[in-house]
């Protein structure tokens, strides 16, 4: 039961770190563009 929590917990983190990273990208992208 532990082990699922912390395997969830993981994911998510994953998740939030991957729509902050394309997110960053996009701005990035939009300064040098602009």
């Amino acid at each position: 039961m532990k082990t699922h929590n912390i395997r969830r917990d993981h994911c998510r983190a994953g998740h939030t770190l991957g729509v902050t990273a394309s997110g960053i990208a996009f701005l990035h992208n939009l300064a040098v563009t602009g």
